[in-house]
């Protein structure tokens, strides 16, 4: 994929990853290059846990669980809650 093929967010993101920055903004970077796959993931039913578990051992990602979680919590879309599922508010 050329440059230009790539969104704004994702070169940023790369272009962050690739300097140094501070762990945490390398961190976010990291997240915001993946989150399309990890919503997708989580749209298809699969854990926060598994999915960090799995793009851990690819190396796609270097952080803990817990930086995963806050990331996901912080740049996914918000998810419906279960009741509202079934109650369909």
């Amino acid at each position: 994929m050329t440059d230009l093929e790539k969104t704004l967010s994702e070169r940023i993101a790369e272009r962050a990853a690739s300097i140094e920055p501070g762990r945490n903004a390398r961190n976010r970077a990291a997240f915001i290059l993946i989150r399309a796959d990890v919503s997708k993931a989580v749209d298809d039913g699969y854990s926060l846990f598994a999915i960090w578990e799995t793009l851990r051992e690819e190396g796609r990602i270097p952080y803990t669980y817990q930086t995963f979680r806050r990331h996901a919590r912080v740049l996914l879309p918000p998810r419906p809650s279960r009741s509202e599922k079934w109650t369909g508010k």
